[in-house]
């Protein structure tokens, strides 16, 4: 699922998207996918929401990104995020 989703980001506009970036979402793919679909899909939402709150202070401070950004620790971060709080919210 996240080498589809990464995958499509990456052949619409590979400004946005390294393949680099698409090869690590398809091994945090294999390592998450023995702790099910809802963790996959938190995985791709905190690594989104990760990256856009670390681009939100560039931004603001009128900095323009010309060069590419790594998405990958907002991946691996995002993992991270996923497997712990999918543990909280499964003992809830």
């Amino acid at each position: 699922m996240q080498v589809r989703y990464y995958g499509l980001l990456w052949l619409v506009s590979p400004r946005v998207m390294a393949f680099g970036d698409v090869r690590l979402g398809a091994l945090l793919g294999l390592a998450l996918g023995p702790f099910g679909l809802p963790t996959l899909i938190l995985s791709v939402l905190a690594a989104a929401v990760l990256g856009a709150l670390a681009l939100l202070p560039m931004r603001r401070a009128g900095h323009t990104i010309r060069r590419h950004v790594p998405f990958g620790p907002y991946l691996l971060l995002g993992g991270v995020v996923a497997v712990v709080g999918g543990q909280v919210l499964a003992h809830v």
